[in-house]
C-alpha cells in the first residue's frame, strides 16, 4: 500500500490478531519508511507504535535495514 495508508492497513492488522487471539506476532522488519533524517525515521516510529500500542499478543520483532535508522536508543523499543 502507499505510505499513506501504511497506519490504516497496520492498525487493522492489530485489529485482526486481537481478534483471532494469536499468541504472539511477529513483525518482519522495515515497519518503518527509510528516511533521510532521523527526525522523520522517529516520526514515523511514534506512529507505528501508537497503532501497535493495542496490540494484545506479544509482539517479537526483526529488525530491517530501515529500523536501523532509529537513533541508538529509539533502536531498543524494537525489542
Amino acid at each position: 500500500p502507499a505510505h499513506s495508508e501504511a497506519a490504516g492497513k497496520l492498525s487493522q492488522a492489530v485489529a485482526h490478531f486481537n481478534e483471532a487471539d494469536v499468541p504472539f506476532v511477529i513483525n518482519l522488519g522495515d515497519i518503518i519508511e527509510g528516511n533521510d533524517t532521523d527526525e522523520q525515521t522517529v516520526s514515523d516510529w511514534k506512529a507505528v507504535e501508537g497503532a501497535l500500542r493495542p496490540l494484545k499478543p506479544k509482539l517479537h520483532s526483526v529488525i530491517g535495514n530501515h529500523c536501523l535508522r532509529l537513533p541508538g536508543p529509539k533502536r531498543a523499543l524494537m525489542d
